[in-house]
């Protein structure tokens, strides 16, 4: 077995098959690594006879490579890169729809304590001190039945395994108002390692 190359991080772009062309080429970081952590595209391929295929610094997972299976695409890639890499600090984990100040994402990956869970809160609440009461409490919350509305090709994908699917019985989830979430979060090794146990 090769040796697992030592890291300091990953800079993980999850992004799917649809924008390869679109997105992912305007995306592109100017790198391919920043002060020793290594840049990662991520897609989707259900039909992948492998679990993950690494080409160069494009990973593919086998998985759904749908916008409601995102959270799956992400928690496995997690899994799989700590098994090809020994990350010392974490994952920055990036949507496909960024661009980077450069020189203020160095000074980021250059913070030697950061936190298990760092990103915008669309509350402005603590991400230290979250109100778990908040989780027992559910909301409606359009926005998934919204996308799918106005990407109805979606469905038809078989990327996407969305046959049959009712994208309203989603609109349901814990109202709860803190959390990293958007576009761009960092989560430590040991946030990593909660979710994938998970």
């Amino acid at each position: 077995m090769e040796a697992k190359e030592n890291i300091t991080g990953i800079i993980l772009v999850l992004s799917c098959q649809k924008h390869v062309n679109t997105r992912l080429k305007m995306f592109k970081l100017k790198q391919n690594n920043y002060e020793n952590w290594k840049v990662i595209y991520v897609l989707g391929d259900l039909f992948l006879d492998t679990e993950y295929k690494l080409d160069n610094n494009i990973l593919i997972v086998k998985t759904e490579d749908s916008y409601i299976h995102l959270f799956k695409k992400l928690v496995l890639s997690i899994k799989i890169l700590h098994q090809l890499y020994n990350i010392e600090q974490g994952i920055l984990r990036c949507g496909d729809d960024l661009i980077f100040n450069e020189i203020n994402l160095v000074r980021f990956l250059n913070i030697k304590n950061k936190p298990d869970y760092l990103g915008t809160s669309p509350s402005g609440k603590s991400l230290l001190l979250p109100n778990l009461d908040e989780l027992k409490v559910v909301r409606n919350d359009q926005f998934m039945v919204n996308y799918y509305a106005s990407h109805p090709d979606d469905f038809s994908n078989p990327q996407h395994n969305l046959e049959g699917v009712d994208i309203r019985k989603y609109a349901n989830r814990p109202a709860i108002s803190i959390g990293a979430w958007g576009a761009l979060f960092y989560i430590s090794n040991y946030s990593c390692k909660v979710l994938v146990n998970k």
